[in-house]
C-alpha cells in the first residue's frame, strides 16, 4: 500500500534513519521519527498516521507498550512492535495492546515489508466491517428512537436513564482518586480536556489510569468525556433560543461536524431530532 504514512518511534537515531530509508524504498512516507512515547501520543492526537512502527524501550518516561495502550484508548491506528526483546513476559504484556505484529530485531526488509502490508490490509478490512456494522446500528437505533418518541415521548440516554438530564448510573463504589477525575471532567466539560490532565487528578500514569477507569466506569476516559458532553447537549436542545452550532460550543465541541457525528453515533439520530418530531 504505497503512499501510506508511517510513524517511527525509535530512540536509536541511527536505526531510525535506516528505517526511514527502508520505508521510503517500500514506497511509504515516514510521518516522523520520534524517540519517546510522549511525542508519539501527541503526533497521533494531531495527525493520525496509517501505522506506527515502535520499539518497546524508549527514551521517555513510558515504554512502547504503555504508549500503545494510551494510543489505543483514543485511536485504532495499527502498531507494529520492532524490538530487540523476546522475553516471554514482554510478549505477554504487549499482546494486551493488540499489536498488528511483534517483530524481533534484526528484521530483514522483506519480512518488515510483508508484516506492514498485512497490518495495513487487516486494518482497512476491519474499518470497512466496523463502518458496515455502525451503519446497521445507526439505522436500528434510529427506528427505535422513532418508536419511543411517538409512543412514550422519552429520550434515549447513554446510561439507560429515561431522562438524559439524570445523573449517570455509575457504580456505587468508585475509588476516591477516580472520583477526583470525574469531578475534574464535570468542572471542565466545555474546556479542552486531555488524557494526561484527567490522569493527573488520580495521581496515576496514563496507562494504569485508563485501565482502572475503564474497569470502574465501563468506558475509557475520553469516551466518558464525550458522553457527558452529549448529555449536556441533549439538555440544551430543549432551549428553542439556541442554534445547534451554539449548543455544540456550549457542550464542549469546537467542531460542528464532529458534534453531529458523535451525537448520531450515540443516540442514533441527529441533534435536531431531540427538538421535536420531524417525520
Amino acid at each position: 500500500m504505497a503512499g501510506k504514512t508511517i510513524l517511527i518511534v525509535e530512540d536509536d537515531g541511527i536505526l531510525a534513519i535506516h528505517l526511514k530509508k527502508t520505508l521510503s524504498g517500500f514506497g511509504y512516507t515516514s510521518f516522523a521519527s520520534v524517540a519517546t512515547g510522549e511525542e508519539a501520543v501527541e503526533i497521533v492526537k494531531n495527525g493520525i498516521p496509517d501505522l506506527i512502527l515502535m520499539d518497546i524501550e524508549l527514551a521517555g518516561e513510558i515504554n512502547g507498550i504503555d504508549t500503545a495502550e494510551i494510543i489505543r484508548s483514543f485511536s485504532d491506528v495499527p502498531v507494529v512492535f520492532l524490538t530487540g526483546y523476546s522475553q516471554e513476559h514482554l510478549i505477554q504484556q504487549a499482546k494486551f495492546t493488540a499489536p498488528a505484529a511483534y517483530l524481533i530485531k534484526p528484521v530483514h526488509a522483506p519480512e518488515l515489508h510483508a508484516n506492514i502490508e498485512m497490518a495495513l490490509y487487516r486494518h482497512t478490512l476491519d474499518r470497512r466491517v466496523k463502518e458496515s456494522e455502525d451503519l446497521h446500528k445507526s439505522i436500528d437505533a434510529s427506528l427505535r428512537f422513532r418508536n419511543v418518541y411517538h409512543e412514550k415521548r422519552i429520550s434515549l440516554s447513554p446510561f439507560n436513564c429515561q431522562d438524559p438530564r439524570e445523573i449517570p448510573c455509575l457504580p456505587s463504589h468508585i475509588p476516591e482518586n477516580i472520583g477526583r477525575s470525574l469531578a475534574f471532567i464535570e468542572k471542565n466539560l466545555i474546556s479542552p480536556i486531555h488524557l494526561d490532565q484527567i490522569a493527573r487528578q488520580a495521581c496515576m500514569s496514563k496507562y494504569h489510569f485508563c485501565r482502572i477507569f475503564k474497569k470502574h466506569i465501563g468506558a475509557t476516559p475520553m469516551q466518558y468525556v464525550i458522553t457527558m458532553r452529549l448529555r449536556k447537549a441533549v439538555t440544551l436542545l430543549q432551549r428553542k433560543d439556541l442554534k445547534i452550532c451554539d449548543i455544540a460550543l456550549k457542550s464542549g465541541f469546537n467542531d460542528l461536524g464532529e458534534f453531529n457525528k458523535q451525537f448520531k453515533k450515540l443516540y442514533g439520530s441527529p441533534p435536531s431530532s431531540f427538538r421535536g418530531p420531524v417525520w
